[in-house]
Order: structure tokens, then sequence, then C-alpha cells
């Protein structure tokens, strides 16, 4: 983990991300509050992220309350699913 968040400073690749992006991110506390990343909601998760992506990203976010890091395990899996499908939509329309 440590080595992924130095990195992440130092060389963030997601600059060169130029399509849009959906993070989704579960409320697990090794996570959030770590380098500010704030999972209060999707709004502040993508405004906490936003500086390492470039504006082509259209960066969106979605924070899955309840559940730690692996959220496709997590008993309201349903919700996160939902949103992906749902951003996907508006995607190909």
């Amino acid at each position: 983990m440590l080595d992924g968040a130095l990195i992440g400073l130092v060389l963030p690749v997601t600059k060169l991300v130029d399509v849009p992006v959906l993070l989704v991110l579960g409320d697990d506390p090794a996570f959030c509050g770590l380098l500010a990343i704030d999972c209060r909601s999707g709004d502040t998760l993508r405004a906490s992220e936003a500086w390492a992506y470039q504006s082509a990203a259209d960066l969106r976010g979605h924070v899955l309350h309840g559940y730690g890091h692996a959220i496709n395990y997590a008993p309201n899996t349903g919700e996160y699913q939902g949103v992906v499908m749902d951003w996907l939509a508006d995607k190909v329309r």
C-alpha cells in the first residue's frame, strides 16, 4: 500500500487518462482519510482525487458505505453494481 501511495504521488500516471473514469471506493478506514481521500460521498471522493486526473477523464465518484475495500463481496454490492451500470449506460448514449 505504501509503495502504491508513493508511486501515485511521484508518478501520477492517471494524468495520462483521457477517457471517462468512475472511482468507486468502500469507506475502508485504511484508505479513507489516507492522503486526504475524502469518503463522505461520491462528490467528495471525486473532489479529493481530481488533482490526479485531467479534465478529459470526466471524473465521477461513488462511495459504498458500510464496507471495506472488497466491495464485490459487500452485502450491499448491488448498490455499487447499479452505479456502475448506470454510469456505463450514460457513456454509451
